[in-house]
């Protein structure tokens, strides 16, 4: 049963950061007076199919379009639970808060799914983005994510690079032109976990063990003895 205790731990949010980090040095390469000039590609979470609709509706013109591209569009496309991992349900990371103890459970694998689209205005322009980034997939990368910082759990991140597709000259036709663009489209799946709510308890600080002979108050043999336990947290 979903308990009323409410609990959040930006998981999905982190993830999506570790994705659009992922782009945040590639660059590309254009014409400017005849000489190669090599600048920095916008990377959003967006939409890719969608935000080139959007932009080709809303700019009048061709020459426009190309100031705004190229530009990596990158959205969460799902989650799935992911039942190659399994882990102890009963074994619980502890730690001491003051006068508590708090624990939180082992989180549940899961696949996060994404969709990745490059969309520029000319061919040349997309295919030396994409040289840049495929080889890095083989077809698996692995990041480090500081996924709770108060347990400090620290876990290696694997993203799986997924149907890479190129659609090259794609044309729209819009109110005001027709326009052709470069557009490849691939999936990463990140494999991640989500938590449950950290619980918390009292701390037993003290264990008291009594031994008496309770020869005269029970039934028992003459070599016999009671052992009574009292826990507390308070001094004697």
């Amino acid at each position: 049963m979903i308990k009323d205790k409410q609990f959040f731990y930006e998981m999905i949010r982190k993830y999506t950061a570790i994705v659009l980090g992922l782009f945040k040095h590639v660059h590309y390469f254009s014409y400017e007076n005849e000489e190669a000039v090599y600048k920095p590609l916008n990377v959003k979470y967006a939409q890719g199919e969608k935000y080139i609709k959007d932009i080709i509706n809303k700019i009048d013109t061709d020459q426009n379009i190309a100031r705004i591209l190229p530009v990596m569009c990158i959205s969460l496309k799902g989650l799935k639970p992911n039942p190659e991992i399994r882990r102890n349900p009963y074994s619980k990371l502890n730690k001491r808060c003051g006068d508590e103890s708090i624990s939180i459970s082992p989180p549940i694998p899961y696949k996060f799914i994404f969709e990745v689209s490059l969309i520029s205005k000319k061919t040349g322009v997309g295919t030396s983005v994409i040289e840049q980034i495929l080889p890095y997939f083989t077809p698996d990368f692995t990041i480090s994510a500081n996924e709770i910082s108060d347990f400090n759990i620290k876990n290696d991140v694997v993203i799986t690079l997924q149907n890479p597709t190129l659609k090259i000259d794609e044309e729209y036709t819009t109110q005001y032109n027709s326009t052709k663009y470069f557009l490849s489209t691939f999936t990463l799946e990140l494999r991640g976990n989500l938590y449950k709510p950290i619980s918390e308890s009292e701390i037993i600080e003290n264990v008291y063990i009594t031994v008496r002979n309770y020869k005269d108050e029970v039934d028992l043999d003459n070599n016999d003895i009671l052992i009574e336990i009292h826990t507390s947290k308070d001094d004697l």
